[in-house]
């Protein structure tokens, strides 16, 4: 009677079908009806078949080493318990079998045709590539379910905190909020945006809310998760790059302010190392990909008289960006992107108000001054009339005469400056407006890191490079009067109306 090892192998994710039991019932009985007997048995469970780092199939190699010749055949229920890809699959069963000096058995395989024949090759093949097919058309299936139900904003996966996994009336998945866990989340963004640390944030939580939120990045993956400003991300499929999609789910953190966060946490997490800074490409680690969302790198290349300098994004090696005309097309956004007529007039009125504040406190401090003058005048005639009725000495008049006058002259310069007429400062900084105002004014008298600093405080989506202009998730709303003259250099996503009395000009993402 020959004799055979048999291998089992199930996987996580194997469904019924593939039981332990049910593999061994149908190697044992393909075995008894070929008569066959089963020495042992080697079984590897909660194991993929992507590669042999299994422990019961080294075990089962090192008894092939030891019993070799001894065994005639290893059974396997098909072929797939072994290895999945077909092209590689072949190869494969015959360096095991001339390794060990063994025929490889499949119970759905045809034992009856001889296997040195031509049409037991053709037939195992036919099982691998049967076996291959079976696997993509699963993965396909179940990657066009999930493309399916993200394209439609439909979540899928397991709820994050702030929300929990329900079924809608059609009995699909949908999060719904936590109502006690919100707050959490909330607080979380806030606190992140105020410049409060990831362990603080963290501590705040626990003593909070009682939530211990585990692992190094848990901060990071909250303030980057899209899902909480009611986004859903479709992933690639079928040529269809990735994109956002509205979800049907409510969103906890409005939209604008998550990408705020979103955009500073990117700068937070900038591969860290030696910076590289050149004027010519100044927008390098600022400006971002159309297709991936990385962060464009900045180079040149040797043309025939001179360099070009361009950009592109390292990590998916998209199209190269001249860097000339990312630098025009800025120039030409920003020329239109200057404050609105209204905010031009309450900075004037605030400065107006700031002066009438400041000069009526210039009006005590004179009135102050004057009467120490008043003071010091009057100790200078007491020391010049001592002087002359001889009741001091010449010493004492030479060593307090100099100190009186200096501190009077002080005191008279002092109200000279202040005296100054507050019109003239409120006319000076009326004509200076105009450039104060004018965002390419500001932003070509930077360096590299000012320049990418005050982009930061406009463009508080960060900015992504398309094929003409760009677009943004979300521009800061004192600068949206003007967007119609160029909607074909500018996109933004996300329109904010203007907060009122906001008190600032410029505010950077990191709240600057």
């Amino acid at each position: 009677m020959k004799v055979a090892y048999d291998y089992i192998r199930i996987s996580d994710d194997d469904q019924s079908h593939f039981s332990i039991p049910g593999q061994q019932k149908m190697n044992i009985d393909f075995a008894f009806r070929h008569n066959i007997k089963i020495v042992k048995t080697f079984l590897d469970d909660g194991y993929s078949a992507k590669d042999f780092n299994r422990p019961n199939w080294k075990q089962l190699e090192k008894e092939l080493a030891k019993n070799k010749s001894k065994i005639d055949y290893l059974i396997v229920w098909k072929y797939d318990r072994l290895i999945r890809n077909a092209a590689e699959g072949l190869n494969f069963i015959e360096k095991l079998e001339k390794k060990w000096n063994i025929v490889l058995l499949s119970v759905m395989e045809n034992f009856g045709i001889d296997p040195n024949s031509p049409y037991f090759f053709k037939h195992r093949a036919d099982l691998l590539v049967s076996a291959e097919f079976e696997r993509r058309l699963i993965s396909d299936r179940t990657k066009m379910g999930n493309w399916s139900a993200k394209d439609s904003g439909r979540f899928i996966g397991r709820a994050s905190i702030g929300y929990n996994n329900a079924r809608d009336n059609e009995d699909k998945p949908v999060l719904v909020v936590d109502q006690e866990k919100k707050p959490v989340v909330e607080s979380i963004f806030s606190d992140f945006l105020g410049d409060m640390t990831y362990p603080m944030i963290k501590q705040r939580v626990l003593e909070t809310w009682g939530v211990n939120l585990k692992g190094h990045n848990a901060i990071k993956d909250i303030i980057a998760n899209h899902t909480y400003a009611g986004l859903v991300k479709v992933p690639e499929y079928h040529g269809k790059k990735s994109y956002m999609r509205k979800g049907i789910h409510e969103p906890i953190i409005p939209e604008d302010i998550f990408w705020k966060a979103y955009y500073k946490l990117q700068d937070k997490i900038k591969p860290q190392g030696p910076k590289i800074v050149d004027d010519n490409v100044p927008l390098r680690g600022w400006v971002m990909c159309q297709g991936c969302g990385g962060f464009h790198t900045g180079g040149k290349s040797k043309g025939r008289s001179a360099f070009y300098y361009y950009y592109r994004c390292k990590k998916c090696n998209g199209e190269n960006h001249s860097a000339e005309k990312v630098h025009t097309e800025i120039t030409e956004i920003l020329k239109h992107l200057s404050l609105d007529e209204k905010y031009v007039k309450a900075l004037i009125t605030d400065a107006q108000m700031k002066l009438d504040k400041e000069f009526e406190g210039k009006s005590i401090k004179i009135k102050k001054l004057k009467s120490d003058s008043e003071q010091i005048k009057d100790k200078l005639d007491s020391l010049e009339e001592k002087y002359i009725a001889n009741k001091i000495t010449q010493e004492t008049y030479d060593k307090w005469f100099p100190v009186y006058s200096r501190e009077l002259n002080t005191k008279s310069i002092e109200i000279s400056e202040l005296e100054k007429d507050s019109s003239d400062e409120l006319n000076h900084y009326k004509q200076l407006l105009p450039a104060f105002t004018s965002l390419n004014s500001i932003y070509d008298l930077g360096g590299v890191d000012d320049k990418q600093s005050f982009l930061k405080g406009i463009f508080w989506g960060g900015f992504t490079k398309e094929k003409v202009g760009g677009r943004t998730k979300v521009l800061n709303p004192m600068f949206e009067a003007n967007l119609d003259k160029i909607s074909h250099l500018l996109r933004v996503e996300n329109m904010k109306k203007p907060e009122q009395n906001s008190g600032f000009l410029f505010s950077t993402r990191d709240g600057t």
